[in-house]
């Protein structure tokens, strides 16, 4: 788990590892997502569907949120 500081104006600096693992450069674009209680950083890329392809199956939390959903979902109606 990497840490990061928040500077007073709100900004984030992303470490250098992770901005190469994801092909981050500067001017990139991404999305903030409030899961309540956890905030995710997702990369936007050009061709969202094909490079977010596979994606849900590596992470056993993705998993739990969107089980979650669901079951939200089925009480609502």
């Amino acid at each position: 788990m990497t840490e990061a500081l928040i500077s007073t104006k709100g900004q984030v600096v992303i470490p250098q590892e992770l901005r190469d693992r994801y092909h981050l450069k500067p001017n990139s674009k991404a999305i903030w997502v409030d899961l309540g209680g956890v905030l995710l950083l997702v990369p936007r890329y050009k061709n969202a569907v094909k490079s977010s392809r596979g994606i849900l199956s590596r992470s056993h939390f993705t998993q739990a949120v969107l089980k979650q959903e669901r079951k939200k979902e089925r009480k609502r109606k």
